[in-house]
């Protein structure tokens, strides 16, 4: 009887199955030809954008034939995952284990398949045993039987991890596991479409014999396939990432970690038995706790030290204040407790009293070390998502959220910029093309929108701008703006800000000082901060109630006739950077604007009866310096004209000093600042001039921005 090994699959679009060639279809139903079982495997190493093992792979798997009345039989097989760039990767079966439906009840059979793997890797050992034995008990007896009988069932294996964790380690004891193909799993029988003529029928439950023909009256002897297996992968592990970040009291380079004052994880599971068949865990005395973790070459910008570590599931984080992480920094002995993690992972709102580390998650806590304290933030984000296409992952979806700072956050457009250097991750002058334009104003301040995190190593820079605006590139500098222009509109801009910076803006760079590096893979909702990009500049006129006064309104009603102020010698356009919110003008040519009429609210800082006073004539002016150092007219100066005709002319508006923040010259513009000039108007000139500059809005940046 000739042995024939059935054509491995290659999931195709939407699912499908690439069909089978005609003389392999005969082979299938003749009844007469043994069967072999076949598979494929997916691991979904990388989230979303793959589904086939990274590496050649090796499987260990332990079958069960199960039939109406007949005694169950068990069997091993030892089979290797090829590396696929596809959605699955086709699984070669060792010859000395290959398995026939004919010699396990043939068309009565029912299998289960119960699989192990570590990823990308072959002979695997793991406590001085080898992979391919974890699944049987006895091996003398049944290390070439086909199939065999077992009075109890074996689908539990024993796995330890390192307690000193190194990148090796990691990659060498990332135990998988498969049991989707069992009386209570799904999506692991593929059964053939005698419509499509494809594998493209999934079925829950286990693999078994379908008879094209599924009526009642159906010939026990007639045509029919055998299913064929899809091996869905599971990361059996947690996995804890920490980021120490360089606090208060350290100065210069001073931020020393040796070798020898790693992370100790305290009391987390090393050791334990996993039940493959319903995917739990037994750590009953295993929790000896990790000494050193995994040092990560790659870090965020602001992380001075990032550190990997995987324990097997189960271990609790409860608001005691037992300590869990403890570590050395320039010979500063630090350490985390249950309840500041707890209080992490939890955020601002959270509530739960208890958060058990659970299989397959990886569990991110950003620490920033000062002297003696410690300041926690976390998050919790899937390591792996090993479910079947189609399945929406919290760590990829983007959630945004807004520190209003009494700026309006109704509608916006949205952009992303991919940064590929992780490592730096603040590249500010690309070309920001992918938009998502949001129109809701959510009442809690949130949006959510349709983006995601390709994978891992996904790193992407956020950008908010004012709706419906264009977005340009600078041919020479290859940098995205957008245009501004002097006058009613004020114009936003939001970006990310690292966390608890002070804000500050420079003329070189803008806000580049303080916007958080890109943003990789997170479950946390992406806080940006909005700014106002024009300088709000504020004319209040008053004039003494002595015989000296001038006449600041004449008229009643629709003959009513006030004073005009006009801004001259300005540059009324100019350009905002997309990527470090930079606002420069454009030297086109300089203008001469008139002020709005004047509005009530802002007033001098006279609050006094010895003068007449207008609201405040108001302007929104492109940022820029008062007095350039060229040109015929280099100076930014102030036109007033009373409505009986008198004219009062301030030449140089950068000579007048400001009495609020530093008492100098306000030499320039800045955005998001009001300055707010008072002049006092006499018959004989202008007798009293001051000036005052405040923040337009008061921003401050948050926390909770996760990066990896």
């Amino acid at each position: 009887m000739k042995k024939f090994i059935y054509p491995l699959m290659m999931l195709a679009a939407l699912g499908t199955i690439a069909c089978t060639n005609t003389k392999d279809d005969v082979i299938n139903d003749d009844p007469s030809n043994k069967t072999a079982i076949s598979f494929v495997g997916e691991s979904r190493n990388t989230p979303i954008t793959r589904a086939g093992f990274d590496d050649n792979t090796q499987i260990a798997m332990r079958i069960k034939s199960e039939a109406k009345d007949k005694q169950t039989l068990y069997t091993r097989i030892i089979a290797s995952a090829a590396a696929s760039n596809a959605d699955y990767s086709s699984v070669a079966i060792d010859n000395n284990y290959m398995r026939y439906w004919d010699d396990a009840y043939g068309r009565d059979a029912h299998l289960s398949v119960y699989a192990i793997a570590v990823p990308g890797k072959i002979g695997v050992l793991n406590n001085s045993e080898k992979l391919e034995n974890k699944l049987v008990e006895n091996l003398q007896t049944k290390n070439t039987a086909g199939w065999f009988t077992e009075s109890t069932e074996n689908e539990k294996i024993s796995w330890k991890v390192s307690t000193t964790q190194t990148n090796a380690t990691l990659s060498d004891e990332d135990l998988t596991y498969s049991h989707n193909i069992s009386q209570n799993g799904t999506g692991g029988a593929k059964s053939f479409n005698y419509n499509s003529n494809a594998y493209d029928i999934v079925k829950a439950g286990r693999m078994e014999f379908r008879y094209k023909d599924t009526t009642a009256t159906r010939d026990p002897n007639g045509p029919g396939k055998f299913d064929q297996g899809h091996l869905l992968f599971k990361h059996a592990l947690s996995r804890i990432v920490v980021n120490l970040k360089k606090g208060d009291g350290f100065g210069g380079n001073v931020f020393n970690f040796a070798d020898n004052s790693n992370i100790t994880i305290k009391g987390v599971p090393t050791s334990g038995t996993l039940d493959i068949e319903n995917g739990t865990w037994d750590t009953t005395g295993g929790s000896t706790g990790i000494s050193m973790m995994a040092k990560q070459t790659t870090t965020a910008t602001d992380v001075a030290h990032s550190l990997m570590a995987q324990m097997l599931p189960g271990y609790v984080i409860d608001n005691n204040d037992t300590d869990v992480l403890e570590f050395v920094i320039d010979g500063n002995n630090y350490s985390v407790t249950n309840a500041m993690m707890l209080k992490a992972l939890n955020g601002e709102n959270g509530t739960a009293n208890s958060i058990t580390m659970e299989q397959g998650k990886k569990y991110m806590f950003d620490i920033t070390v000062k002297k003696k304290t410690v300041d926690v933030t976390a998050s919790i984000e899937p390591w792996d998502s090993i479910k079947a296409t189609g399945q929406n992952l919290d760590n990829s979806r983007g959630t945004m959220t807004f520190y209003t700072n009494g700026v309006n956050t109704g509608a916006f457009d949205l952009y992303r910029l991919a940064d590929s250097d992780k490592s730096s991750a603040n590249n500010w002058f690309g070309h920001y093309e992918d938009k998502l334009s949001l129109n809701a104003n959510p009442t809690d301040n949130k949006w959510t929108t349709n983006w995601y995190f390709e994978n891992d190593a996904s790193y992407y820079h956020f950008r908010s701008v004012n709706t419906g605006t264009t977005i340009k590139v600078d041919n020479q500098t290859n940098a995205d703006y957008f245009v501004i222009e002097s006058g009613s509109s004020d114009y936003l801009w939001g970006a990310p800000i690292i966390a608890n910076s002070t804000i500050a803006y420079t003329t070189d760079n803008g806000y580049a000082s303080i916007i958080s590096p890109a943003i990789g893979s997170t479950s946390s909702a992406i806080n940006l901060t909005k700014f106002h990009m024009m300088s709000n500049i504020n004319v209040v006129l008053r004039t003494t109630k002595t015989k000296n006064k001038v006449k600041l309104e004449e008229g009643t009603g629709t003959d009513l006739k006030k004073c005009k102020v006009t801004l001259t010698n300005f540059y009324a356009n100019g350009q905002v950077k997309m990527g470090n919110g930079l606002v420069t003008p454009v030297d086109d040519k300089l203008v001469s604007k008139d002020f709005a009429t004047p509005k009530e609210g802002i007033t001098d800082d006279k609050d006094d009866n010895s003068y007449e006073t207008t609201g405040a004539f108001t302007y929104y002016v492109v940022p820029q310096v008062l007095a350039r150092t060229t040109g015929l007219n280099p100076k930014v100066g102030i036109t007033i004209e009373t409505p009986d005709g008198n004219k009062y002319y301030i030449k140089d508006l950068s000579s007048i000093t400001e009495n609020v923040l530093n008492g100098g010259a306000i030499a320039r513009w800045l955005p998001g600042r009001s300055y707010t000039y008072t002049f006092t108007l006499t018959k004989t000139g202008i007798s009293d001039i001051t000036a005052s500059v405040e923040d337009w809005v008061k921003v401050k940046a948050k926390a909770d921005v996760t990066l990896e």
